[in-house]
Parts: structure tokens; C-alpha cells; sequence
């Protein structure tokens, strides 16, 4: 394992611990991420992976997309299916990553747009089951 490789999982972990509850999927989870300015979109859906996810927010990659970040935050929708719940939760773009020739990028996600306790519960159901939700 490179340094790197181990100083980005090391700030993985860290990052995490502050989080009561993340979620990891067991292979990336289909979802659309379309950019906003305010509250309308001002971009075509694009079709994401989610890679993990916690009540407060989410890492993604994005196989061939390469969104625009300059060190500022960008609004966005997020939105997927879990357990057959259909969840749009709105959130701020806080970082990009070139990894293994794709992007990944972190949402932080607005608390008071959406139902925290139903994210959790269907949560909750994915890692009991441990399957592709």
C-alpha cells in the first residue's frame, strides 16, 4: 500500500468516527446528482455511484464526469432508491477527488431538507441485511 494510500485511509477513518452511523455499500449504489443554483437546477441529471453514506452526507464517484469545483461549495440534489424508498436530499459539493482515473466527491448533506429518521431506518435495513439495497 502506498503512503498516500494510507494517509487517505487513515483521514477516512477519522472523518468517520465523528458520524454515529455510516453506511458502506458492498458494491457502488445507482443515484442522480443534478447541480443547483438556489433551488432550481442549472444541469442535466448525471447518474452517480454512491459509494457510503451517513445522515450527514455521502462520497460518490462518478464514472466520466468531471464536475466543475473550485475550492467552493456547489449545491446539488442528490437522489436514490433504498429498500424501494425514494429519497432527493439536497446538499452541498465540500470536496473533489481524482481516484483510480475516476472522480469521487463528498455531499454534506442539509439536515432540515429531509427526513433523517426515515434515511436511518432504511439504513438500518440495509446493514442488517448486508446485501445491495
Amino acid at each position: 500500500m502506498e503512503k498516500n494510500e494510507k494517509v487517505r485511509e487513515l483521514f477516512e477513518m477519522l472523518y468517520q468516527r465523528k458520524e454515529g452511523f455510516r453506511y458502506r455499500f458492498p458494491t457502488p449504489h445507482d443515484a442522480m446528482l443534478t447541480i443547483e443554483q438556489g433551488e432550481r437546477p442549472i444541469g442535466q441529471k448525471d447518474q452517480v455511484k454512491l459509494l457510503d453514506i451517513s445522515l450527514g452526507g455521502a462520497k460518490l464517484s462518478a464514472p466520466g464526469l468531471n464536475i466543475r469545483y473550485e475550492q467552493e461549495p456547489k449545491h446539488v440534489s442528490l437522489s436514490f432508491l433504498l429498500n424501494d424508498k425514494s429519497f432527493t436530499i439536497r446538499g452541498m459539493m465540500i470536496w473533489k477527488q481524482l481516484y483510480l482515473g475516476e472522480y469521487r466527491y463528498g455531499i454534506r448533506f442539509e439536515a432540515e431538507r429531509y427526513s433523517q429518521s426515515e434515511l436511518l431506518n432504511e439504513l438500518k435495513k440495509c446493514a442488517k441485511k448486508e446485501a445491495s439495497c
